[in-house]
């Protein structure tokens, strides 16, 4: 028999501290966690009265707390003062920050292994003592206990009705969408809120340009960016930032691309005259959060989002094929694991409202092919990733494989014309977005121009 039930009571006491820390963390774990899951009485006491204050659209804050429970302390054997110190505790230990979605199921998962200990146990005793029940009987119990314990775990159905989706669908909170900034693929397509897109592209397409592009599109009109970048670090995000904005300046007031390098940015490879523009721009560029911390886990990534106060609009993730999987042992296979992760980060976006954009990598199946055009198929891992994508978009640029091509011939001592290296030249600039998946929406395929050492893209003209 087991005498030790397990607990969570770190993490009831963070699930309070930060609720008290700020109400609005209530809101992922609202429909879910109840007072029943807490394995300490005073911490189930108060999750209960602070749960009921923020449903009354009331600020629960230790003060009133202390009012509303005093009598209920008593109980518990703490007079006023030993419960605002143990309050005060409570909230000074709560790890600032972290995602408490995670805490909440840490409660329930022990919540859930307590009562099953609980039925298992009384089960063995009237199977072994109680002979007054037949054993259908006993089984019969077993299973109603089993069924009560998995509603306890899933929560009670939350049910709308068809009123309260109109009423939604009408007065929605935010839009549904966030446009990219690019007005031809905004026809197209823009990025769902509470979803995954999915930004795929073989290496040298562009698509680290282009999320980093969508990113301060989307900074520009104040909406707040989360970009992880494991793959870059800062500085080169920001190098290639201010190469394009110089660009952007140029062709504004001039008609002409004109920038410098952002490989020269980063390196500090430039003069005077570029380096006092370069400055200029770099104090002009909109405010994103960066987090270049490299190897990040899907609950280090919602635990640095969480660390911020106002809503999410969009969080960028460079990239997927190199994020760590240490948090999903759950599975074994490795297209298992990163559908594991596109998963959890679909629930993220779905419980925040934020659009979560996953960059990743394809595999080398477009390069056997006549036509280079990347597909859904060319995903790695594809079954697993595009089941939980709600939008998938490829770059790809058919200057780089033509240019190689022709390339290629020269080296092999074929020869080639001035015309042929002239219709390449044709489409240098060309940078196609193909919208491959939109669970709302059509697909199609829009055509944005590049200057890719300025990491500068911006629509095309139609």
């Amino acid at each position: 028999m087991i005498n030790i039930l397990p607990e969570s009571c770190e993490a009831e006491q963070a699930v309070i501290g930060l609720l008290l820390h700020d109400n609005d963390y209530i809101k992922p774990i609202r429909d879910t966690l109840k007072v029943e899951h807490f394995s300490d009485p005073l911490l189930a006491e108060l999750y209960k009265n602070i749960h009921t204050g923020i449903s009354k659209k009331q600020v629960v804050e230790p003060i009133a707390l202390k009012k509303s429970m005093a009598a209920t302390v008593k109980e518990f054997g703490l007079n006023a003062d030993a419960f605002a110190d143990s309050l005060a505790e409570i909230i000074y230990t709560a790890p600032k920050g972290a995602a408490i979605a995670e805490y909440a199921e840490l409660i329930i998962d022990t919540s859930i292994r307590r009562e099953l200990i609980r039925v298992n146990q009384k089960g063995a005793n009237q199977a072994t003592s109680n002979y007054d029940l037949n054993a259908p009987a006993i089984l019969d119990e077993q299973l109603s206990e089993l069924v009560r314990i998995q509603r306890q775990g899933t929560g009670q159905a939350k049910f709308a009705t068809t009123q309260d989706a109109v009423q939604a669908l009408f007065n929605p909170d935010r839009p549904a969408t966030i446009a990219t900034g690019f007005d031809t693929l905004d026809r197209i397509a823009q990025l769902p809120r509470g979803g995954i897109t999915l930004l795929g592209g073989r290496a040298s397409m562009g698509k680290s340009a282009l999320f980093i592009e969508m990113a301060f599109n989307a900074a520009r009109r104040g909406l707040r960016v989360d970009l992880f970048s494991m793959e870059m670090n800062r500085q080169q995000i920001a190098a290639r930032a201010i190469s394009s904005a110089i660009a952007r300046e140029s062709e504004a007031h001039t008609g002409m691309v004109e920038s410098v390098s952002y490989r020269r940015i980063y390196e500090q490879r430039y003069n005077e005259t570029e380096k006092t523009d370069i400055r200029r721009i770099a104090r002009l560029l909109p405010t994103l959060n960066f987090d270049d911390t490299p190897r990040l886990t899907v609950s280090d990534i919602k635990a640095r989002c969480a660390d911020r106060p106002e809503k999410m609009d969009l969080v960028f993730i460079d990239y997927l094929n190199i994020m760590s999987l240490d948090d999903c042992k759950s599975v074994d296979r490795h297209d298992q694991k990163l559908g594991l992760v596109a998963s959890r980060l679909r629930d993220f976006a779905k419980d925040t409202g934020a659009a979560v954009i996953l960059l990743c990598q394809l595999n080398r199946g477009n390069l056997s092919r006549d036509n280079n055009v990347p597909q859904l198929h060319d995903l790695r891992d594809s079954g697993e990733l595009e089941q939980h994508a709600d939008t998938v978009l490829f770059v790809h640029r058919e200057h780089y494989y033509r240019k190689r091509e022709l390339e290629a011939k020269q080296a092999a001592g074929q020869r080639v014309s001035d015309e042929e290296f002239h219709e390449v030249d044709q489409v240098a600039h060309h940078f196609d977005v193909i919208v491959a998946k939109q669970r709302m929406g059509e697909i199609g395929k829009a055509l944005l121009k590049a200057d890719i050492e300025y990491n500068y893209i911006r629509s095309a003209a139609l």
